[in-house]
Order: C-alpha cells, then structure tokens, then sequence
C-alpha cells in the first residue's frame, strides 16, 4: 500500500514506490505509465475507435477523469481528427488540481482525495488539457 498524503520524492509517494520495487524485484518491468506514449497511442487507437463506432459518430460530449493523462489524451488525439465536435469535460476530485487548471489556469491548493486513479497533485505529461472544460 502507498499513501496518498505524500509528494513525489518521499519513499511511499506511489509511481516512486512502484519504480524501486521495479527496480529491486529480478525480472520486474517498470511500465511508467505517466510518461510511456504507449499509453495515449492506445487509447487513439482502440477505445476512440470503440466508443466511435459503438455511438455511431454521434458524441457531443466525453467526461474523462485525469489520473496518467492517458485515456485524455489518446482520446483527444483522434477525436480531434475524426471528430472534432466532440467535447472533453473534466470529471475531477476534491483535493486535485487539474479543475484549477482547467478553470483559471492556475494551480490551487493540493489535498488528498477519496477517488482511487483520477485526481493529481502535478499536471500529467500525457495529459492534454487543452480544450478541456
């Protein structure tokens, strides 16, 4: 278990943990998915398809929670190819900071947060919150 009440560079801050479990574990692998550009192209290229087809092209909107940026990303990519009517909303928790960032463009205070893989204390890389409301 990791704690999510600590910051990046403590020892249970949890991408931190993971890495040096990877790290210390023989045959472990590391997959860092907040900075992997596998994780974005995958959704680009299997679930935008998917929700695309499934709807029939006619999606006004997708509400998308941040954690990795990935899903976010991957899915703007290609709805901004094929289609670009679509919007992106922010579902985002108490505590995080990414509404901050997509409502004044700032960052707001930090805090813990009860929602388990969305919400973040720092701006993904892969996220693209561009165009995002």
């Amino acid at each position: 278990l990791t704690r999510s009440d600590v910051n990046k560079g403590h020892p249970a801050y949890y991408q931190d943990y993971a890495r040096r479990l990877a790290d210390e574990t023989p045959g472990a692998f590391y997959i860092d998915q907040f900075n992997n550009d596998a994780n974005p192209l995958a959704h680009a290229t299997s679930t935008a398809p998917e929700l695309y087809q499934q709807l029939e092209g006619d999606i006004d909107a997708i509400v998308v929670g941040v954690g990795s940026g990935g899903t976010l990303g991957g899915l703007q990519a290609w709805f901004a190819e094929h289609s670009p009517k679509t919007e992106f909303i922010l579902a985002d928790p108490a505590g995080s900071i990414l509404a901050d960032q997509v409502d004044t463009g700032r960052y707001g205070e930090t805090g813990s947060w009860l929602v388990e893989g969305i919400g973040e204390d720092f701006i993904p890389p892969l996220a693209r919150l561009e165009g995002v409301h």
